[in-house]
């Protein structure tokens, strides 16, 4: 009988304009000849999850403790203290007779670093999903600031659903994620720290209680710009998953949207 009384909203994510751009399926990606970060948001109640590539012949290093996501100004470390890694090697060596020979690797293990660190060797990758953001006052959006649009099922069946759209300054959902990377050395003598910080937001929200999340273009192609909740009626929302409390973002809501009427 809950079943039948769920609301599912879907949202789409947006990143305004910096080092990050996001590609063709949905996940939001930094790149230079050293390093490569992706982000992906996929998932119920959106996931934070982390791609770091290290494409350089040097380790790197990524500080969680000096990371975060941070929502209203207050900042919550993507702190971690082990982490698993993989990867692949190639190594070319020149013998006594002039002769090249190549060899070629795997490797992978558990690494226990200092506090919060997460080291990536050469050519390899580590992928952190540091927390999951929780609960979302989608009910407290009007019913009047939503509009009925044509809606594509996956088979093809054509619904309206309710919509609504949202540029950056009236968005109910805005955050940064900041990323302190170092190339080499933990040694601030040795390796000055990189920065990435890049600014997120729901650019839209689509709010069905008949279309399930197998229906949804989105959902079935796990973009990385694609997240949904489900709100059961009669039941109040259930704790934050995660380390961070939206517990602002029903003000947010309302302030947004009453600007957006006026």
């Amino acid at each position: 009988m809950l079943c039948s009384c769920s609301t599912y909203y879907y949202s789409t994510l947006s990143s305004t304009e910096g080092l990050v751009e996001k590609d063709d399926f949905g996940d939001f990606i930094y790149e230079n000849d050293s390093v490569k970060v992706v982000y992906s948001f996929f998932g119920y109640n959106l996931p934070i999850k982390i791609l770091v590539i290290n494409n350089s012949n040097q380790p790197l290093y990524v500080d969680w403790q000096r990371s975060a996501l941070i929502l209203n100004d207050m900042a919550t470390n993507y702190k971690q203290n082990k982490v698993t890694f993989d990867g692949n090697i190639e190594t070319n060596t020149l013998n006594f007779n002039r002769n090249f020979s190549t060899s070629e690797g795997a490797y992978s293990g558990t690494l226990n670093l200092p506090d919060g660190v997460s080291f990536i060797p050469p050519q390899s990758r580590i992928e952190h999903v540091p927390m999951t953001m929780g609960d979302f006052a989608f009910d407290k959006i009007p019913e009047k600031s939503f509009t009925r649009q044509s809606f594509a099922r996956n088979n093809l069946s054509p619904t309206k659903v309710k919509t609504m759209h949202f540029a950056e300054f009236n968005s109910p959902l805005r955050f940064r994620s900041y990323l302190t990377l170092y190339y080499g050395s933990l040694d601030p003598e040795k390796s000055k720290p990189f920065v990435l910080d890049q600014n997120f937001y729901i650019s839209e929200v689509m709010k069905s209680g008949e279309i399930k999340p197998e229906e949804v273009f989105g959902y079935t192609n796990e973009r990385g710009d694609f997240f949904y909740y489900k709100k059961v009626k009669g039941t109040a929302f259930g704790n934050v998953i995660g380390t961070i409390v939206l517990c602002t973002l029903s003000v947010v809501l309302e302030a947004s949207l009453s600007t957006e009427e006026e």
